[in-house]
């Protein structure tokens, strides 16, 4: 339990840095994109220095991470709301739609399970990978009477 638990940390921890990494490389200018074309030169500066752009990757970074571990996703641009809040908007139809693949999940393993048997799954096994060849004479043997 504790491996699993340090591993899933670990790929979190790893994603997120490559993630962030990948954003750092893209070409443009997130204040510009925020206040447009043709924002002035002091509004953009101080909308970086709001941001946080004015610092350097690592201090961002990392700053970013110890509020994540704080429970403050940040805020969407985009939508201009707390990423909190969208993300709690999209449970609501996303969690529904888990359950449902959970319990199938559960319900094929079951299945696959009972195929598994001795005599019932080879039996039935063998009669499923028998079909293909069945149909096919059969279409090969039915196509003399056209």
């Amino acid at each position: 339990m504790f491996r699993r638990l340090t591993a899933l940390m670990v790929t979190l921890l790893v994603a997120s840095l490559l993630i962030f990494l990948l954003l750092e490389i893209l070409p443009g200018d997130p204040a510009a994109v925020i206040l447009g074309v043709g924002a002035q030169e002091d509004t953009l500066r101080a909308l970086r220095a709001e941001l946080g752009l004015d610092l350097p990757a690592p201090v961002r970074y990392l700053n970013w991470l110890g509020e994540v571990l704080q429970g403050d996703l940040g805020r969407s641009y985009t939508y201009d709301t707390p990423v909190q809040e969208l993300l709690l908007n999209r449970v609501e139809l996303s969690l529904p739609l888990a359950l449902w693949a959970f319990c199938f999940q559960r319900e094929s393993r079951f299945h696959s399970e009972f195929l598994l048997l001795p005599g019932i799954g080879k039996s039935l096994t063998r009669a499923l990978w028998d079909l293909p060849s069945l149909v096919s004479r059969s279409r090969i043997s039915g196509s003399r009477f056209f």
